[in-house]
């Protein structure tokens, strides 16, 4: 059987960028005939779920383009195509110019500089870390501040994921370094101005100083800092 298209009525969002879940409603989509593939000009897109004969909408996750605006193509699986002309809208395509720092671990606050970090859509739904999903502090479409959570050591994408599906990748662009570790605390008691030292393994968190530090709640001057020892 053939794949017709009698009448599509709306494709929801018309505009976004690689990742978006566009939504295509009309009448009569599918009958006579079987999706086998739907295109945004060249660029396949994903089916999320197979539509069945009488559907009246198919849900679809679109494929990498350059910014511009595209027309929509059905092929049924005899090869008979339906053309929807300038249907959708590819905006810029996102860039990261800068992730600082692009080091750390539990806790470090993360800064991402870009362009079109939202990917067409209204805000993040999630953002990733090496595999791991990190706090959003804050977001624009140029700037988005994350708090990154607990990982092993190791090197990975960072994944920023929007409301409308579209995804922005930067590939290995964030280290977990190893977890800090204090070994010693000496003395362990003391009054106003006893003087501490704090020795253990990459106390600084992969920073390059100390913000601040507490002892019984309360704040201690730091005297000197480096990643093996902490005076104060």
């Amino acid at each position: 059987d053939a794949f017709t298209v009698s009448n599509v009525t709306s494709v929801s969002p018309n505009t976004g960028q690689v990742g978006t879940f566009v939504t295509i409603q009309g009448t009569g989509l599918f009958s006579g005939g079987s999706l086998d593939k739907v295109e945004f000009d060249n660029a396949t897109a994903t089916v999320q779920a197979s539509p069945t004969a009488n559907a009246s909408y198919v849900v679809v996750r679109i494929g990498p383009h350059a910014q511009g605006t595209v027309d929509l193509v059905f092929t049924s699986t005899n090869g008979f195509n339906v053309t929807l002309e300038d249907a959708f809208t590819y905006t810029a395509v996102p860039t990261v110019s800068k992730v600082s720092p692009s080091y750390g671990q539990l806790g470090t606050r993360v800064t991402i500089t870009g362009t079109a970090l939202l990917g067409g859509g209204a805000a993040l739904t999630n953002a990733i870390l090496d595999s791991v999903e990190a706090t959003i502090v804050s977001q624009n479409d140029t700037l988005v501040v994350l708090t990154a959570g607990s990982n092993n050591p190791g090197e990975g994408d960072i994944v920023l994921t929007a409301d409308t599906g579209s995804r922005v990748v930067v590939t290995d662009g964030f280290l977990y370094l190893f977890p800090s570790n204090i070994t010693s605390v000496f003395p362990t008691s003391g009054q106003a101005g006893t003087r501490v030292t704090i020795a253990g393994d990459n106390l600084l968190g992969g920073g390059d100083e100390v913000d601040e530090l507490t002892l019984a709640n309360l704040t201690a001057t730091v005297v000197s800092a480096d990643a093996l020892r902490i005076v104060v």
